[in-house]
């Protein structure tokens, strides 16, 4: 089997066109854990469930543990994509089961998970527990989760197409996708 080269890069800003720039996510119900805005983004179209959105998601599912996130967001869909389907959650994720759970409700086959180290959820997921799950965009907050990961993915069967790294050693993005 050929060995797909990984495209590399430099993140350079927050904004989700830069960070996320291969998030391609047309047609998909997206799972998107860690949604929440962040400071030094003024453009609304670079939070990622306005991203994903406009990047012809079908269904965007958003997560964050912050409370005013999903106000904000249930009135910008409201107000800005009156057709849409989604739906938001104020929840801390930190457990398997919760995961699973959005998944299974929502029919999600595309991850962004952006959790502030509790990525570390996934790695008790079993191929099994992925079987809809096309692509699987993963932030990574230490060296250590990334090599976890790396190897989690071919386990999963998966294959790493990019790799973003931060300005700050041990933060990046995976992006993977899946061959088997």
């Amino acid at each position: 089997m050929k060995t797909q080269e990984i495209f590399k890069w430099n993140i350079q800003k927050e904004e989700a066109s830069d960070s996320l720039r291969f998030y391609e996510p047309k047609d998909k119900n997206v799972l998107d854990l860690g949604c929440g805005r962040w400071g030094g983004v003024a453009d609304p179209n670079e939070y990622t469930p306005i991203f994903a959105y406009n990047r012809g998601a079908k269904v965007v599912v958003g997560v964050d543990d912050r409370s005013d996130e999903k106000p904000f967001y249930e009135s910008y869909f409201a107000q800005n994509f009156p057709e849409s389907i989604s739906y938001f959650y104020t929840l801390s994720i930190q457990t398997p089961e919760q995961v699973k759970e959005l998944i299974e409700k929502h029919d999600i086959n595309y991850i962004k998970s952006d959790i502030e180290g509790y990525e570390t959820v996934f790695l008790s997921f079993s191929k099994e527990d992925l079987k809809n799950i096309d692509t699987f965009v993963l932030e990574y907050h230490s060296f250590d989760i990334k090599n976890s990961f790396i190897n989690k993915f071919e386990e999963w069967g998966y294959e790493i197409y990019a790799n973003g790294e931060a300005w700050i050693p041990g933060i990046g993005v995976l992006f993977a996708r899946k061959i088997n």
